[in-house]
């Protein structure tokens, strides 16, 4: 408990100034694992929970705001919030009515994100939403559109997402103990890492390289797009005129903000 402590200390509060000791004060409560904090300044307490969630050691670390009149190991943690990705909706779509309906399917909507210019444009839709942790998360969402027919399955991806169990889908255990895996329920994952949003933005770019690398080779040309060992010390990167997108650390900033 020590070290999860000093680790968040450091995360939440990292200006070791002798007079930012008590920006944070952090207790244990007795008998349990949960941890009560206290924050000198609204502004620490609302950049902490608008960067939820947190994890340790890739598991969920839940946190919750109260006011101090209720017994704080009576207050529930099964609702987290996460910023959840929804990819290839046409930018028509892409809007915070659109926004406000898969979150209210989802679970407690929030907001909608914006871009650093305010604008709903973009190749990815985000909305802030309260998920019930104890609950299978929502692999994806159907709607339904003028420019298709029906309903359409988009999947949704969940940011800064901990370790989940890739059986029954919750973020209270992980498959290793799983009860429906155990009893032989779900003998087999029905989920998989892409739910991650980091790692499915990871997955696209590593497959755009290789389909523009496999390009490059067929086509007879002399750039090779790629990972290439540079005199047997390390890795480089070299690539050639095809576009590739990433999902940069400032956008992160302007939308939680």
């Amino acid at each position: 408990m020590d070290s999860l402590i000093s680790n968040l200390r450091g995360l939440w509060i990292p200006n070791s100034a002798l007079a930012d000791r008590y920006r944070l004060i952090i207790c244990q409560l007795d008998g349990s694992r949960r941890l009560l904090f206290s924050f000198a300044s609204a502004s620490d307490l609302h950049w902490v929970v608008t960067r939820a969630p947190w994890s340790y050691e890739k598991a969920l670390f839940a946190v919750a705001v109260t006011d101090g009149t209720v017994d704080p190991l009576r207050v529930s943690l099964q609702k987290q919030f996460f910023w959840i990705r929804i990819r290839g909706i046409p930018p028509l779509y892409i809007d915070e009515e659109t926004g406000l309906g898969i979150g209210e399917a989802v679970g407690d909507y929030i907001k909608t994100g914006k871009d650093r210019n305010g604008s709903f444009l973009g190749r990815l839709l985000w909305v802030r939403v309260g998920v019930d942790v104890e609950k299978p998360l929502r692999k994806g969402i159907s709607i339904p559109g003028a420019s298709w027919s029906g309903n359409k399955l988009f999947k949704l991806e969940y940011e800064r997402l901990p370790q989940i169990c890739l059986y029954c889908g919750v973020v209270s255990h992980t498959g290793f103990s799983c009860p429906r895996r155990l009893s032989g329920e779900i003998p087999e994952p029905t989920y998989d890492v892409l739910l991650n949003a980091e790692r499915k933005e990871a997955w696209l770019a590593k497959r755009e390289m290789e389909e523009a690398e496999r390009e490059t080779v067929s086509g007879g040309g002399s750039t090779r797009v790629g990972m290439h060992p540079v005199k047997h010390s390390g890795w480089a990167m070299a690539y050639g005129s095809a576009g590739f997108s990433y999902y940069q650390d400032d956008q992160i900033e302007t939308r939680m903000g």
